[in-house]
């Protein structure tokens, strides 16, 4: 595994627990014994792009594996579709989590 490889599955599964953790304070918050874990998210990695399911069905979002013209490595784009991101602002980026808004587990 190379460090890019190893960096960014560390910070895809900080994610994934940061999602889970605001999902659960949501639910506690409004009285719900339900606890969510790990795998209420999947992780597709892609060339490009990798994508984050959530156990419902519907695409979270999207993550930069890659830098381009637009968009650092780790940026966090919101779903356009199944298939692609919207491309016109990044809502955060994975190295950073702890920049990211509470709730954000409802969608990017």
């Amino acid at each position: 595994m190379s460090f890019f490889e190893e960096e960014i599955t560390i910070a895809l599964k900080n994610l994934r627990n940061k999602l889970v953790e605001d999902k659960n304070e949501w639910s506690k918050r409004l009285g719900y014994e339900t606890r969510y874990d790990e795998s209420e998210y999947s992780i597709l990695a892609g060339i490009k792009y990798t994508k984050v399911v959530a156990r419902q069905g519907g695409v979270w979002g999207f993550i930069m594996n890659v830098d381009d013209n637009k968009f650092k490595k780790g940026d966090i784009l919101k779903a356009r579709s199944w298939e692609s991101p919207a491309r016109n602002f990044a809502r955060g980026n994975i190295f950073n989590i702890e920049k990211l808004p509470r709730n954000i587990w409802v969608g990017a």
